[in-house]
């Protein structure tokens, strides 16, 4: 929109007066996309997409940007659509379970391994050395 076209040149010739041209924000517009789907290439969907598919009904910002790895996004919501079932197809139902069958199973594998880990330490058979920071600190 005329808007954010004015916006993206007036942030563009801010940071360029003050030399942040690689701090420049950029204005993307996304087609449909889903919950499996990365609406923006090249940036971490996780978070994005949950931020996306927990907004309010008719919110159209988010309460504050969200961090992506080293970019932080604001976005936009334009519209919402209710998916049909007739769109749930065979393929997509294989997709969804296999995707299941992963989260699952990564959960399980994660859940023995602190069990094993709360059970080495318990019988002091695992010392688990303090994460420390660059300087040395705890």
């Amino acid at each position: 929109s005329k808007d954010d076209d004015a916006i993206d040149q007036r942030l563009s010739a801010a940071a360029e007066a003050r030399g942040d041209s690689a701090l420049t924000p950029t204005l993307e517009e996304t087609t449909e996309f889903g919950r499996a789907d990365t609406p923006v290439p090249g940036l971490s969907t996780a978070g994005l997409m949950g931020a996306v598919f927990e907004l309010p009904e008719g919110q159209a910002f988010p309460e504050q940007p969200i961090k992506l790895g080293r970019e932080w996004v604001i976005f936009r919501l334009i519209d919402r659509q209710r998916p049909d079932e007739e769109s749930f197809t065979e393929s997509v139902r294989q997709t969804t379970r296999e995707v299941l069958e992963t989260l699952k199973r990564k959960e399980t594998v994660d859940l023995y391994i602190q069990q094993l880990r709360a059970k080495a330490t318990e019988e002091d058979a695992l010392r688990v050395k303090p994460l420390t920071t660059a300087d040395e600190r705890s």
